[in-house]
Formats: structure tokens, C-alpha cells, sequence
């Protein structure tokens, strides 16, 4: 899929991942499959893909998929992360709360070139994962991640 332009990719699109490895072919595959959403764009970037995840409204948000090895049972992970908004100090508490309501994944503080983000991230198993679980496991943190960032900065980032 050709990368539309105005799909470049920003400072802070990439969490590091010291640990990040290529995706197998079979994950690829899901992966693959998972990401056959109109509207989805995607561009490789190193250790896996960002992609712009279409949401209602016109609004996108962008999410780094990553292949990890060593889970902690073994085997292989992937780790899925959208940035969603400048960590502000006088958010922590309602954002620590809001953890506790994920079904998926959970928020943490993370810097990027020097600055403190609040990023949606999540890590799935390898192992029996789904393309149709990976792309609802997508959607999910796509929209709570674009909410997290409106509900923030008012605006949309991507």
C-alpha cells in the first residue's frame, strides 16, 4: 500500500523499544490481514510498522507495531503503542484512574526526544492471536487513544 504523503513520520510517532525484533512471517501475516481496514495506512519503520488508523468522524490516530521476543511465557510479542497526548503533571491521577477501567493495555508515561507523552500501549502473545482479534485489539486502542488525546489537547494529532 503506496504511504499517502502527509504520512511522514514524526519525532515522537516512535516509541523505542530497545527490545524490538522483525515480525516472523506467520505474525506478519496476521498482522497483515488484521490491518485490511479501509482507511489504514501504514509505513515500515524500524522493528515493524506505524500505521494511521481511521477513525469516526475523520479523525486517525497512529499506532507502532512492533515484534518482540522473549515473552514472559515464551515466545514471540507484540507490542502495539499510540501516543496520545504531553504528559501533564495535573492529569496523572485521572489518567492512573482511567487504567483501572482498560479492558486492553494500559497508559504510561513515556519520554520521547526529551519530552514526557502519555502513550496507550498494550503487548499481545504471539501464540493463537487472531487477525480479527489483533484488528478489534487496533480499533480499540486507536479510539481510546484519539479520546485520551481530545480529551487533552482538544485537538487531532494523529
Amino acid at each position: 500500500m503506496p504511504v499517502p504523503s502527509g504520512f511522514e513520520t514524526r519525532d515522537v510517532d516512535l516509541v523505542p523499544v530497545a527490545a524490538a525484533v522483525p515480525l516472523s512471517a506467520e505474525l506478519q501475516e496476521t498482522v497483515d490481514e488484521a490491518l485490511d481496514v479501509e482507511g489504514a495506512v501504514r509505513r515500515s519503520v524500524p522493528g515493524g510498522l506505524l500505521v494511521s488508523f481511521p477513525l469516526p468522524g475523520g479523525r486517525r490516530q497512529r499506532i507502532q507495531i512492533l515484534g518482540a521476543a522473549g515473552a514472559p511465557a515464551g515466545g514471540e510479542l507484540l507490542l502495539l503503542a499510540t501516543i496520545c497526548a504531553p504528559a501533564v503533571a495535573d492529569r496523572f491521577e485521572a489518567v492512573l484512574r482511567m487504567n483501572g477501567t482498560l479492558p486492553v493495555g494500559g497508559v504510561a508515561v513515556r519520554s520521547l526526544r526529551g519530552k514526557d507523552y502519555f502513550v496507550l500501549s498494550a503487548g499481545l502473545p504471539a501464540e493463537g492471536l487472531t487477525a480479527a482479534r489483533l484488528r478489534s485489539v487496533l480499533r480499540y486502542l486507536a479510539e481510546r487513544g484519539d479520546r485520551l488525546e481530545e480529551i487533552l489537547t482538544g485537538q487531532d494529532i494523529e
